[in-house]
């Protein structure tokens, strides 16, 4: 994992240690599987100091159609873009029935294209977060998981649907597997555990 810095090149690295994921990711075939997407990936302590290393705190409320998100990572589909460089892109929820989700509140969250064409993850981004502003912080909704249903292979093609997995759809593995307490999930204060 880099840390540290956005540019990789400058950013710190750290191995991790252990990876425990969700038991339904090995029990689904194919785009069902990513509804269970999601592991807790342990790294060396790494000291938090608010400055160039934070926690991301999850989002603890209802997910709508028309909400803009946060979307980053380190791929681009663009040519002549520095793929070393953490980046970040404004996206909108879609409304779930455009992916076939029942809801976004649900397993996963729905990115179809056609909210912000041109605008989407790519090969390399897999994994990364989207994030939403809750009061002035950003609070974390989901991780990149799919990508299907477009005209072309690009990721940003028309018609193409985008499923982030809801990290607080699957906050009971989350607690379970890491300890922590839900308020400091939150991000509230306090202890950890």
């Amino acid at each position: 994992m880099y840390y540290g810095n956005p540019n990789q090149r400058k950013a710190k690295t750290a191995q991790s240690t252990k990876i425990t994921y969700l038991p339904e990711y090995y029990t689904k075939a194919g785009r069902q599987g990513a509804k269970y997407d999601i592991a807790v990936i342990e790294f060396p302590e790494i000291k938090l100091d608010a400055k160039t290393v934070n926690r991301a705190a999850i989002y603890n409320g209802v997910l709508q159609p028309g909400q803009p998100g946060l979307i980053v990572g380190w791929g681009g589909s663009e040519k002549g873009v520095n793929k070393d460089l953490l980046r970040g892109a404004l996206n909108i929820i879609g409304k779930p029935e455009a992916c076939g989700f029942e809801d976004n509140n649900g397993p996963q969250i729905c990115l179809p294209i056609e909210l912000t064409p041109g605008i989407a993850a790519c090969g390399g981004d897999s994994g990364s977060g989207m994030f939403v502003n809750e009061s002035g912080a950003l609070k974390l909704i989901g991780f990149n998981s799919a990508v299907w249903g477009g005209e072309t292979s690009e990721c940003n093609s028309r018609g193409t649907k985008h499923s982030y997995v809801n990290v607080l759809y699957h906050l009971d593995f989350v607690q379970k597997t890491t300890g922590l307490s839900r308020d400091y999930l939150f991000g509230k204060s306090g202890n950890a555990a």
